[in-house]
């Protein structure tokens, strides 16, 4: 069936069939293909650069300006009419507080962690305690280019709760969360002593280009200091 555009001379013109697709990340692209008289192409074609915000500035679903990647796609279809097909990126997640990003498409492992304990004053033993941490593994959206640090991501912190605590395999030992890195654990023998768990680090898992954006996979998880009991 032959489409009817509206005369507007020079124009480019959204055709229907609009796509859009969205990432655990948080990052969306969206696929649209628009159409000029072939006799305007040219100042057309310099408008859709990469980088370039799309041209009809309807950037739903994102939450930022749709920004062009990678290179168009050009069709001169014969009839006097050319078709641009444009591909462009954004991100439909909201920045979190400040300079912070917020951390999305979470996937958590637990890790069985061995902390030794050093028992008595001065010590005169050691035992094994074992325990549970997350590894958590997740998205960000950055402008490309853009790095981040563990200060600036922003996700649940009780996600860095330890949990699980055993000095042999199915033998819980009973446990109490005294601070957000404290953990006074009694042991089989009756003992008495505190779990001290450290900052989390940050790894960088990969780091992804799409123009103006970077989807950027990385893992955090909480280390721990041997303690006395």
């Amino acid at each position: 069936m032959a489409t009817t555009y509206e005369k507007t001379p020079g124009a480019l013109i959204a055709t229907p069939g609009r796509s859009v697709a969205t990432f655990p990340s948080g990052l969306c692209r969206v696929d649209q293909t628009y159409v000029c008289a072939t006799a305007h192409a040219d100042t057309h074609r310099a408008a859709l650069a990469v980088g370039n915000t799309i041209p009809d500035g309807n950037d739903t679903p994102s939450l930022e300006p749709l920004a062009i990647y990678p290179q168009v796609q050009e069709i001169e279809r014969g009839d006097g009419f050319t078709e641009f097909k444009v591909s462009a990126y954004g991100q439909t997640t909201t920045q979190g507080s400040g300079t912070a990003r917020k951390l999305s498409g979470i996937q958590l492992l637990p890790v069985v962690t061995l902390g030794g304990a050093l028992v008595g004053t001065p010590p005169t033993a050691s035992v094994y305690v074992y325990f549970s941490l997350w590894a958590i593994t997740g998205f960000l959206v950055l402008p490309f280019g853009e790095t981040t640090n563990i200060s600036q991501v922003e996700y649940d912190p009780e996600l860095g709760n330890a949990f699980d605590f055993y000095q042999t395999s199915g033998n819980l030992l009973s446990y109490s969360k005294q601070s957000d890195t404290d953990y006074l654990v009694n042991l089989q023998s009756g003992a008495v002593g505190t779990i001290r768990l450290t900052a989390p680090t940050m790894l960088l898992n990969s780091y992804t280009n799409f123009g103006s954006y970077a989807e950027v996979s990385v893992t955090i998880i909480r280390g721990h200091e041997i303690t006395e009991f």
